[in-house]
């Protein structure tokens, strides 16, 4: 069972490998199974054959025999390569299997054609970034995907991420039908199916095994999908919806939105924010076409598109129907915004987006809330305080950061699917709510580094620049740290600010807003579905260098070691790095504090640009005395 991973880097090629009088590498004066077996010692793997030791010594070679970055799980079986994985060069699907049956001994496929499949494509700004999901015996492995990451300009694959599961040995032959297992849920949890219910192999994680299961999605959605053991019936896992409620204050003060309570210039004559209206049964509906974006009634079907939100009996104004407008303008702001980052709509299909504002299904004038599911994006009314309710007329659609925060959901759902209910080790779900967290504040036209300002003036219900003052929930001490002991389901929004800090300290330590949004939106090429922190430092470092790439090299580096400071800062860090090392020379003492000394008093020159980054021991991207006197108390 693939658990946490241990990261592995740059293991240089130092091999005794022949080479020419004119120095070039003499391919045909080694054993490449002998140098494949040594690199693999290296790494610390296993491999079971000649053609996998092959496969090691080919990576070395086109990394400039240097291995590229190896990082991998617990069972140390390789879930990540870091650097170019093939010289195939990629023009299509075709291309990228080709590229994954260069390295398939290393993964343990057997046929690339018959245990993976494609999955979608996704185009970024750098990336164009393929997904495979594992089938074993034709039925489908639930959250096994292998992503190949291919850079635009060189057409090459620079990065492989891999949660393949190898030794598979299952029966595949279902002993209860699908009927069966929707029987069972309905008869357990009073819900019926939403879909067709699939059978998959699916992972037991109390029994660590893989089993054959059917997943029955339901209606309710308590629990939204359920898990049913296709041997004997038993319910394996069910994801229950454990979504978590601010409270919330029983004073509010409206968002003023100066465009559209500007009478001289309201939304529907905006030449950036056109709405489209039209008639139906005699009144009139908001429609974006250009945007493909539906204000859609409570109860409306929103596969079907119809009917439309009736707004009003008479020409929508700026100073009417304030709240569908509002709501709809952070829509379109927000799919702008995405649009510049080339991302069309919420999965990059400009497929309907559909917009619920004022969304109160009980009726009852409160629910304090927002959420996004699949196309729908829905937006609650009211306040709700230790369970009371209150007729507050708010609606959670007029704040912007709120509707981008909701809106990046859909667009993560669409391009990673974060395991966000536990099914790994809750890190997925924290990843979940920091990443739309930080694109939020991208998108909000307010940037304080604080969730919930605008609709509630007393409900900063996240600050991610002074983390105690988070309200709504206690977080002792003013500096979050990640540790080791996981997360439960009532702490994902709360753990969130770990990561959403180190993209606000990235802000801090000078990387542009415009360049810090493209780094993050960048580093969801490199993340599955399970990703952990560990690996979102490694995606970040990625984006970075993607976004860089035609800077300097001076100005690349800099940005790439801002963000590894931003990440060492909230206790994400990468165990390979010395830290303290300021003459690299793999151990940190007295020679680096006078190294550091001299450079501060201006006696010396770093000649490499790791040097600053390893001075870094407080992590506040400078170097000055309380450096000094932190590294004087490491080596004593």
């Amino acid at each position: 069972m693939k658990k946490s991973i241990k990261i592995i880097i740059s293991y240089v090629m130092v091999l005794g490998l022949a080479a020419t009088n004119t120095g070039m590498f003499n391919a045909n004066a080694y054993d490449d199974v002998a140098v494949g077996k040594k690199l693999a010692k290296e790494i610390g793997i296993q491999i079971d054959s000649d053609e996998s030791a092959r496969e090691l010594t080919d990576l070395s070679l086109i990394n400039a025999r240097e291995m590229p970055d190896i990082i991998l799980d617990e069972d140390n079986a390789i879930k990540q390569i870091n650097g170019l994985v093939s010289d195939v060069t990629v023009d299509s699907v075709k291309d990228v299997k080709e590229v994954i049956q260069n390295v398939s001994n290393l993964f343990g496929i057997d046929n690339v054609d018959n245990e993976i499949q494609f999955n979608r494509l996704d185009s970024s700004l750098y990336n164009d970034t393929y997904d495979f999901i594992q089938y074993y015996d034709g039925v489908k492995v639930e959250n096994a995907h292998i992503k190949v990451v291919v850079d635009k300009d060189t057409k090459k694959a620079h990065f492989l991420n891999n949660s393949y599961v190898s030794d598979l040995s299952l029966d595949t032959t279902p002993v209860i039908s699908g009927d069966d297992a929707e029987e069972i849920v309905f008869n357990t949890y009073n819900t019926e199916a939403s879909e067709d219910t699939k059978l998959v192999i699916f992972e037991d994680q109390e029994a660590s095994e893989y089993k054959l299961a059917w997943h029955v999605s339901t209606k309710s959605c308590e629990p939204c999908n359920v898990y049913i053991n296709a041997a004997d019936g038993s319910i394996i896992y069910a994801e229950m919806n454990t979504e978590d409620y601010d409270e919330v204050p029983t004073t509010y003060t409206s968002y003023q939105n100066p465009l559209l309570l500007n009478p001289q210039n309201p939304i529907l004559n905006s030449t950036s924010f056109k709405v489209d209206i039209s008639k139906e049964d005699t009144k009139y509906i908001l429609h974006d076409t250009k945007r493909n974006i539906y204000m859609l009634n409570i109860h409306t079907d929103c596969t079907q598109i119809a009917p439309f939100m009736a707004v009003s009996t008479t020409t929508p104004s700026a100073s009417s129907n304030y709240a569908h407008l509002a709501t709809l303008y952070n829509v379109e702001k927000t799919y702008d915004f995405y649009s510049k980052l080339n991302w069309k709509g919420i999965n990059n299909q400009n497929s309907n987006i559909c917009v619920i504002a004022e969304y109160d299904p009980e009726e009852n004038g409160s629910f304090p809330n927002a959420m996004s599911d699949g196309n729908v994006l829905y937006f609650g009314v009211g306040g709700l305080v230790e369970g009371k309710g209150c007729k507050a007329t708010q609606n959670w659609g007029t704040e912007l950061d709120i509707v981008a925060h909701e809106y990046t959901h859909s667009v993560t759902r669409n391009k990673v699917n974060f395991d966000c209910y536990g099914l790994g080790n809750g890190e997925a779900r924290v990843l979940n709510e920091a990443y739309s967290d930080i694109m939020a504040e991208f998108i909000d036209e307010t940037p304080e580094w604080q969730h919930g300002t605008d609709q509630y003036i007393n409900n900063i219900n996240k600050n991610t620049c002074d983390p105690k003052q988070y309200q709504t929930r206690d977080i002792a001490g003013s500096t979050l740290k990640y540790t080791d002991s996981g997360f439960s389901d009532l702490e994902f929004h709360k753990k969130s600010v770990v990561i959403s800090r180190a993209a606000y300290l990235m802000d801090q330590f000078g990387i542009s807003r415009e360049d810090n949004a493209r780094i993050w939106f960048t580093s969801l090429d490199y993340l599955t579905p399970n990703a952990t922190f560990a690996d979102c430092r490694t995606a970040l470092v990625n984006a970075a260098l993607q976004v860089a790439k035609y800077w300097t090299y001076g100005e690349r580096m800099d940005c790439m070691y801002k963000v590894k400071t931003a990440f060492n800062a909230v206790g994400v860090m990468d165990p390979t790095d010395k830290i303290g090392d300021v003459d690299l020379n793999g151990t940190v003492n007295s020679a680096d504090f006078n190294l550091l000394v001299d450079y501060c008093i201006g006696n010396t020159k770093f000649t490499a640009p790791v040097q600053k980054y390893l001075s870094d021991v407080n992590f506040d991207n400078k170097l000055d005395i309380s450096d000094l006197v932190l590294l004087k108390s490491m080596i004593s």
